[in-house]
């Protein structure tokens, strides 16, 4: 089994490393076909008052960031906190409603899409009871909306990588490599990958 160590240095949670963790115990054979950009709705709706917001706090403008934590803050705390997140208790009637709920306003948050990976093995489905879309539009939708960031790329090979899916995996880290940006340990995340999907050249 391998881990994202790096992640604390390019997303700054620790508990998001256990989640991964957890992610990589299980290969989970898959013949389901790649989603498109239609299936798995827009980013942005018609009308639409609370977000989507980026999920790095980096991305924010100095003059941003209160208000930004404030705005997430509210988020996770009414619809993912931490009972709903390790899958303990939801704060409405299924977990994949409130997972939708962050992800429709956060569509790259990190821990929300490592969470519904989870949900999904635990229900055994590729839409969870609740979910407005299934695990991978969940996926399509987070990189349509940050291209550029590394852990959306290197938890959505993961998901790939596990459902034998090895060719859409590698397009992934190719992806993960260009938004590195040099970081050291996102390459060694990257190579632990790609050892995972046994392209060791």
């Amino acid at each position: 089994m391998m881990i994202f160590r790096s992640l604390p240095a390019i997303g700054g949670n620790l508990a998001l490393c256990a989640m991964i963790a957890t992610l990589l115990t299980s290969i989970v054979p898959s013949t389901h076909a790649r989603v498109t950009d239609e299936a798995c709705g827009p980013i942005y709706f018609k009308g639409q008052q609370s977000g989507p917001w980026e999920y790095r706090r980096e991305r924010y403008l100095p003059r941003d960031r209160a208000n930004a934590d404030w705005i997430l803050a509210d988020v996770e705390r009414n619809h993912f906190p931490p009972q709903t997140e390790m899958l303990i208790r939801p704060k409405s009637r299924y977990f994949g409603a409130d997972m939708s709920y962050t992800l429709i306003r956060y569509p790259n948050h990190h821990r929300a899409l490592a969470a519904v990976v989870r949900l999904g093995e635990r229900e055994s489905t590729e839409k969870p009871m609740g979910s407005d879309y299934s695990i991978e539009c969940w996926f399509n939708r987070a990189v349509r909306f940050t291209a550029d960031d590394p852990v959306v790329r290197g938890l959505y090979a993961d998901y790939l990588a596990r459902r034998s899916r090895p060719e859409e995996a590698t397009e992934q880290l190719i992806w993960m490599e260009r938004a590195a940006a040099g970081n050291a340990l996102t390459h060694y995340n990257i190579g632990l990958l790609y050892t995972e999907i046994k392209k060791y050249e």
